[in-house]
C-alpha cells in the first residue's frame, strides 16, 4: 500500500524509453497523460495503452527478476477508500449516487513491428 507521494522525477520518470532494471516497481504514477508504449527488444513488440482524462493515474507493477509488467490506467489512487476516510486528498475516489453512473474509456493495441508506429 502507498506511504507516500512522489513527483515521477528521476528514477521514478520514464519519459525517456528504457528498461524497467533489477528492482520491483509497484507504484501508481498520477498525473498521467493517458499515452504509454510498451517495447520489447526481444520480439520487436509494442503495446500501446491509451485512456481519456478520466483515467489520469497509471498503476505499474514490475517485479525484480521476472519477465512481465503489469500496466493498469485507473481513475483513482490505491486504496483510495481507506486513504480518503483517513483525510486523503485528491485520491480519485468517487462515491456516486444511487443509479448514478460513472465511465472511462481505454484502448490497448499490440504491434509486433516497432517502427511501424514510429517507436524507436
Amino acid at each position: 500500500m502507498p506511504v507516500e507521494r512522489l513527483d515521477a522525477v528521476g528514477e521514478w520518470s520514464f519519459k525517456a524509453p528504457r528498461t524497467f532494471g533489477d528492482e520491483t516497481i509497484d507504484n501508481v504514477f498520477t498525473k498521467w497523460n493517458g499515452a504509454a508504449a510498451l517495447v520489447s527488444a526481444q520480439n520487436s513488440v509494442v503495446t500501446i495503452i491509451e485512456a481519456d482524462s478520466t483515467c489520469d493515474r497509471l498503476v505499474v507493477y514490475a517485479p525484480a527478476g521476472c519477465d512481465f509488467v503489469a500496466v493498469e490506467p485507473v481513475t483513482n489512487e490505491t486504496d483510495a477508500f481507506n486513504r480518503t476516510a483517513t483525510g486523503a486528498q485528491g485520491t480519485g475516489m468517487r462515491v456516486l449516487a444511487p443509479g448514478a453512473a460513472y465511465s472511462c474509456t481505454m484502448r490497448i493495441a499490440v504491434t509486433v513491428n516497432a517502427e511501424s508506429v514510429g517507436v524507436r
